[in-house]
Parts: C-alpha cells; structure tokens; sequence
C-alpha cells in the first residue's frame, strides 16, 4: 500500500523499491487505484458539521514589544561575556530554567522553579533578562516580553541561540555574529 501511496503522491516509487520486481509495479499500480478510489470517497469538508473539541476564544497569545526604554539603560556590554547556558542559579544550584541578567550576566532560576532572578531584579532593579530555555526577552520594569531582534538585545541572542544550538540563528549577519558573545564558561 504503502508503495502505491507514494508513487501516486510522487509520480514514482519510493528510493528502496527502486528495483522491484515486475509485479510490484503491478501491485503498486493497484495501490495507486486504490488511493485513487479512498481520496475521492472523502467530502470536499471532512470536518463540515463538527463542533471544535476546545473553545480558543479566551485564549491569550504572547506578542513581544519591538522596543523597551530599558534596553537602553539596563543592558550591559556582552563582548566579554562568554554564555553557559548550563550555568547554575546563582542561589539554589538549580540547572535549566534559569535566566541570564543582561545588566550583570549574573544567572538565576525562573518563575517556575524558586522565582531567584525576580528577587535579583527586586534587590538591584536590573529589568532586562533572557531565558536559557526559549531564548526569550523580558523586562521586569515593562512587565513584557522583547524581541531579540532588539539592537540591544540581538548580540545577546546571537550568543545565546549559538550556544544552545551550535549555529547562529537563520538570517544572522557578518556584523552581528562579530558582535556576539562566545560560547563556555561564563
């Protein structure tokens, strides 16, 4: 089946059956019948008439702010800042959920796990961080999230996703990845 599938969707026969034998082709030509036959058993709306299983009217959709007055004044240099995006907290030693400060690169858990870089950012004021695990931007003073495509923040990504992902990120420029902090200990 499996055959006629593809060389129905494709024209051919999938790489590995290249050299089937003669009655292969016979049977993957029934297959091809057979797709033929349940694609045009199925109504132009397979889910005409279906009520939807979940309500996303009260959903909410996270939109980033293209700029923050903060990324100005809270965000540090990073050209000597090398990332380790399995730093600890710097108070409980807990490893993942954690958040770099762009203004001290000083690292602490999230809000899911003991909530240490908002004590930071209680205790010094300093409002801009970025997660290891989604690589997102926020600022604590704004009470949102930023794009990382942000002058002030792009550096920051570009380091950040190099090191979780072994790559820059698609679309990266020269200038930019010059501009990046390096990877290792920080």
């Amino acid at each position: 089946f499996y055959l006629g599938m593809h060389t129905a969707k494709f024209g051919a026969p999938p790489p590995s059956f290249g050299n089937v034998a003669p009655h292969a082709n016979a049977h993957a030509r029934s297959g091809i019948a057979q797709a033929h036959e349940a694609l045009g058993a199925i109504a132009e709306d397979p889910l005409d008439g279906v009520e939807p299983v979940t309500d996303t009217s009260g959903w909410f959709a996270v939109q980033p702010v293209d700029d923050c007055p903060h990324t100005r004044t809270d965000v540090g240099a990073c050209d000597k800042l090398c990332v380790d995006l399995n730093r600890a907290c710097g108070t409980c030693g807990n490893v993942g959920e954690n958040m770099l400060c762009l203004s001290c690169h000083k690292v602490f858990c999230g809000r899911h796990v003991q909530q240490h870089m908002l004590a930071h950012h209680e205790e010094t004021g300093h409002a801009i961080v970025c997660g290891f695990c989604d690589l997102s931007f926020w600022c604590y003073k704004c009470d949102e999230y930023i794009v990382p495509q942000n002058p002030a923040l792009a550096p920051f990504y570009l380091g950040m996703h190099t090191a979780k992902f072994g790559a820059p990120p698609p679309g990266c420029n020269a200038r930019l990845a010059a501009s990046a902090p390096t990877g290792g200990a920080a």
